[in-house]
């Protein structure tokens, strides 16, 4: 019985990473999508038509499902919604109409920071002291790639990166809510929850935005296709994979899925022939090791 059960224990371990992997190419390439998805659209109706496709495709996997959520848990499915998935979305837009995609997720590469750092201050996490040499790493890493590169239009992107950071901040929240708040409920009852709580509002922005005159946009065809593989494949699918993810294991393994997505998007970046200089990589090998480092048990 002893072996069956150490044999199923290291299955489940390979089977989460495997998830893991799948996760980080999805995500990863959605840098370069929402780059592509901006040369017609605004980053309002790209946020929102990212979120609004991805609940339609949802829709025929029964949003009866989401009769099984308890009405105590929908406040944790509303914050997940919005601060997890449509707001990010957002941020993520503006930031990179000026912030390179590589750039942009690496400072994504934060969200296990952050995921940390809000869990020891709102979630009971305990916080080590030997960890502190991690967080400002990590902290380090994050000011280096702000500070350092030329931004998509010329000159710094600074002020843009904080739409990252903030947007990572959420990400973190919307991770340690799962696992505290939705562990019992099945990924697919709370994937169909969350886009049942955005996709009206994200139908109302697309509707009010002014999308007929996007379409007028010569390249309207190609960011529209772009939109439309970052809502199905990089949005709603990856979205359910990270959830079954932080339901099985917990916040932080889930959330480290940051450390394979600059790798990814990077691989992106240069094949658009963005550029990634000596500063931005050792800001991204300092916020990887502070990651690690906070993290480590």
């Amino acid at each position: 019985m002893n072996g069956q059960a150490s044999e199923s224990s290291r299955n489940f371990d390979k089977s989460n990473y495997l998830l893991l992997g799948l996760i980080a190419i999805l995500w990863g390439s959605s840098f370069i999508l929402i780059k592509k998805s901006l040369i017609a659209f605004s980053p309002l109706q790209l946020a929102a038509l990212r979120m609004g496709i991805a609940g339609i495709v949802l829709a025929p996997f029964g949003y009866h499902k989401i009769r099984e959520i308890p009405r105590k848990t929908w406040p944790a499915v509303c914050t997940i919604g919005l601060v997890g998935s449509l707001i990010p979305a957002l941020f993520f837009a503006i930031a990179q109409t000026r912030v390179p995609s590589g750039v942009s997720a690496c400072l994504n590469a934060l969200v296990p920071l952050y995921t940390f750092l809000l869990g020891v201050l709102f979630f009971t996490v305990d916080f080590e002291k030997k960890k502190l040499v991690g967080v400002l790493l990590g902290l380090a890493g994050a000011v280096l790639l702000i500070l350092t590169g030329k931004s998509l239009q010329g000159g710094s992107y600074a002020s843009y990166s904080l739409f990252i950071v903030a947007a990572g901040i959420m990400y973190a929240t919307s991770a340690n809510t799962i696992r505290h708040y939705c562990s019992e409920l099945k990924p697919m009852t709370l994937t169909l929850g969350v886009f049942a709580t955005i996709t009206p509002l994200s139908i109302a922005i697309v509707l009010f935005s002014g999308v007929k005159q996007t379409m007028q946009h010569p390249q309207f065809w190609e960011s529209f296709a772009a939109i439309s593989l970052l809502a199905i494949v990089g949005t709603a699918f990856a979205n359910l994979l990270f959830f079954r993810v932080a339901q099985r294991t917990s916040a932080l393994f889930a959330s480290s899925v940051t450390y394979l997505i600059p790798i990814v998007a990077i691989f992106w970046g240069l094949w658009d022939q963005e550029s990634f200089g000596i500063g931005q990589t050792v800001g991204l090998l300092l916020t990887v090791s502070g990651v690690y480092l906070s993290n480590r048990k």
